[in-house]
């Protein structure tokens, strides 16, 4: 009986181990999984941060009315 006792515990404990080991590999896991995330975020926002200045490029623009284009243009002419 006292055999069966101390294998029990024995048994127990490397469980204990192999959880805590377990858990232990699962935090690294999340924690990069969460970092490889975080950088595809920062890469599609500057991704379409970038597509947005090439599509409106006037938006970001200093304000010009489209006199001061025009008479821009005529000045080659």
């Amino acid at each position: 009986v006292d055999n069966n006792i101390l294998n029990f515990g024995n048994n127990w404990n490397k469980l204990k181990q192999c959880f805590l080991y377990c858990t232990f590999l699962n935090q690294i896991a999340k924690k990069l999984v969460l970092s490889a995330l975080n950088s595809i975020r920062l890469q599609l926002f500057f991704f379409t941060a970038m597509r947005i200045l090439d599509f409106y490029p006037a938006y970001f623009l200093p304000e010009s009315s489209e006199d001061d284009i025009l008479d821009a243009g005529y000045q080659f002419v």
